[in-house]
């Protein structure tokens, strides 16, 4: 503070409090909003890439299948986990 004083001789301490307290506000609006901002940002990606999403999804349902069919063909049914 001492520096700050001489460097800003109108510099007073009240001007510090308002400060802190602008700095705290800002960061407690980020805190509140950071949820709703990820929630959208979450929604928007899933809708803007559903199409892509629609793709994958036969694509690892074959896959699961063919890993099915190679796990139970190299060992036996009784062992194969569910």
């Amino acid at each position: 503070m001492a520096l700050a004083a001489a460097l800003l001789p109108d510099h007073h301490p009240v001007d510090d409090s308002f400060a802190l307290a602008w700095i705290i506000a800002v960061f407690l609006d980020l805190a509140i909003l950071s949820d709703i901002i990820s929630e959208r940002v979450k929604r928007d990606h899933l809708v803007g890439n559903q199409p892509i999403f629609q793709k994958i999804d036969p694509y690892e349902t074959q896959l699961n299948r063919e890993i099915g069919s190679a796990v139970s063909s190299w060992w036996p049914p009784s062992a194969v986990p569910p």
